[in-house]
């Protein structure tokens, strides 16, 4: 297959935002729908490629059956911890994507079957992101919920301890608290001058769409946080690393953080305290610029294509 073959991707609504840093670069068509009626009126297979984005239900009709193009699947962590992909017919699958190596082992130590396999990381969408010239000491630490596996717990202890150093250091925490642990967890902060939080309340509906004030929101950060345990790629780094914040990214136990964010990647907390210690403004475009180089769809839907042309 080359370059010039005909690639469709399919989606359900809530999960196109995921591919638009592969489909500008793909010239592909896509079809966003949860109906498989209308995957089967709509003849896929004068298509080379179809690309299904996220192993669901939706995604086991369609591989109910054979058909003549190829199929690829891109599969996330969720879907396989949930059991979503023990539904896809996997026989009538061609490729399967991991967007990090730990999914690959854990699919496969469930799944049993001949699909080629391989690894590419999300395409990210640099046009939407600028790089602000307004940097202070303010530290980001985004997370659409405020899940067990973010640690947020673990930004908090950073933070006490970054201070003592420093003390004209702030952090913005954004999430949304979904319960009274939560609520808990922020009261534990009252004592802490500088440590704000930018509590949301988000609509599922619109689940991760709405990036629009993100830009502004970044335009003071110097450091993008991530202290989570578990990730599979963790796009609010991304973000952050577009808009000219540095990553300070805690080593994760699940999603090999180093083979995202190496340079920025540390072995424990005092490491990142020290790393922020040591952050100087001035080297905002080569946060971006990293982003551009390893995550850019223009970089990585030629790899994408040399995969499925086997």
């Amino acid at each position: 297959m080359s370059s010039t073959s005909k690639v469709l991707m399919i989606a359900k609504p809530t999960a196109d935002q995921f591919t638009h840093g592969y489909t500008k670069f793909l010239e592909c068509d896509k079809l966003i729908t949860n109906d498989i009626n209308e995957v089967l009126a709509y003849d896929i297979d004068r298509y080379d490629v179809v690309w299904l984005e996220w192993a669901n239900d939706f995604t086991s009709e369609i591989t109910h059956f054979k058909w003549k193009c190829k199929i690829v699947v891109r599969v996330h962590d969720h879907e396989i911890y949930r059991g979503r992909v023990d539904n896809v017919n996997w026989s009538n699958v061609d490729y399967i994507w991991f967007i990090n190596r730990d999914a690959q082992i854990d699919f496969n130590e469930r799944i049993k079957c001949e699909c080629n396999q391989f690894f590419l990381p999300n395409a990210v969408d640099l046009d939407s992101f600028k790089v602000s010239e307004f940097k202070n000491k303010h530290i980001a630490h985004v997370s659409i919920f405020m899940k067990e596996r973010k640690r947020i717990d673990r930004a908090i202890e950073i933070y006490r301890e970054l201070i003592k150093h420093d003390s004209d250091w702030k952090m913005t925490i954004r999430a949304e608290p979904t319960g009274a642990e939560d609520m808990k967890m922020i009261r534990t902060t009252n004592d802490l001058k500088g440590l704000f939080w930018d509590l949301r309340s988000i609509d599922e509906t619109k689940y991760g769409n709405d990036k629009s004030d993100l830009n502004k929101f970044y335009r003071d950060k110097a450091i993008i946080l991530s202290t989570s345990n578990h990730e599979g790629f963790h796009y609010s780094i991304a973000e952050g690393a577009m808009c000219g914040c540095m990553p300070v990214v805690y080593d994760w136990e699940w999603g090999r953080a180093k083979d995202f964010w190496s340079p920025f990647v540390c072995k424990n907390t005092g490491d990142m305290v020290y790393e922020i210690l040591n952050w100087t403004s001035g080297h905002e475009l080569n946060y971006r610029g990293y982003v551009q180089e390893n995550f850019s769809g223009n970089n990585l839907a030629p790899k994408l294509l040399a995969y499925v042309n086997g």
